[in-house]
């Protein structure tokens, strides 16, 4: 049997560093962002019609989609039966709580009664519920109302039911208004070493080596590695 190991090159710093974001007599500026990266997908499957996710235009016949379609500000829906979420991050800007205003937006399209929990984190490991996002609006949310005031890094998206002509909550969009400057980017590069063969992915999503080997993550991030062998071969280990 063949074994192979995997180096890694450079590792992402995993240390929540605390940050002065602002003195006392700063000025707080706001801006609008929409969430740039893909975390994580889950399709639970709910909707016997599709085997993997789905959305479209309002008005036309849902077709399958990719989950991206969640990312920026475009017209087309992704669908989310009951139990599938999308977790999405901000690579363009710090989102955090900023007094006398909401902070974070989620779009729905479809008067179906459609909804979905939100959910907040700092680490994009440790999630924290935000509130239900409703149909047919925009729902917007105060960290403040939960006392979350640390910069949020990943928001996860879980769809509740399968109600309307796209079953399930039909997300639109995720807008923040941001208050600091995009965080600091660590790359993770991960390398093939022995005869072996295999796949490492990781979670977050980003690295599917051998074809991808290469991720930025924001600072702060905790990224696990899944290393799968291919027959005939066998995980030794890290190095590096």
């Amino acid at each position: 049997m063949k074994r192979f190991n995997l180096i890694v090159a450079a590792f992402v710093t995993i240390i929540m560093v605390s940050i002065g974001i602002f003195e006392a007599h700063a000025e707080i500026t706001s801006e609008e962002v929409y969430a740039d990266v893909l975390l994580e997908a889950y399709y639970s499957g709910a909707n016997p019609d599709f085997d993997d996710f789905y959305g479209g235009l309002d008005g036309e016949s849902p077709v399958n989609v990719d989950p991206s379609v969640v990312l920026g500000n475009n017209e087309i829906c992704l669908s989310l039966p009951t139990g599938s979420f999308v977790t999405v991050g901000f690579t363009n800007a710090t989102i955090i709580d900023t007094p006398g205003q909401d902070d974070l937006f989620i779009r729905e399209t479809g008067p179906a009664g459609d909804q979905a929990e939100v959910y907040i984190s700092s680490d994009n490991n440790e999630f924290v519920f935000l509130g239900t996002a409703k149909d047919n609006v925009t729902t917007s949310f105060d960290f403040e109302d939960i006392g979350f005031s640390e910069p949020v890094t990943s928001v996860k998206i879980v769809g509740l039911d399968n109600n309307g002509f796209y079953p399930g909550f039909d997300i639109i969009s995720v807008k923040a208004l941001s208050v600091g400057p995009p965080p600091k980017l660590y790359p993770l590069t991960v390398t093939k070493d022995g005869t072996g063969n295999g796949t490492v992915t990781s979670i977050p999503l980003g690295i599917i080596c051998p074809n991808d080997c290469e991720e930025d993550y924001a600072e702060g991030t905790e990224v696990s590695l899944l290393p799968i062998p291919d027959p005939g071969s066998s995980f030794v280990g890290w190095s590096g």
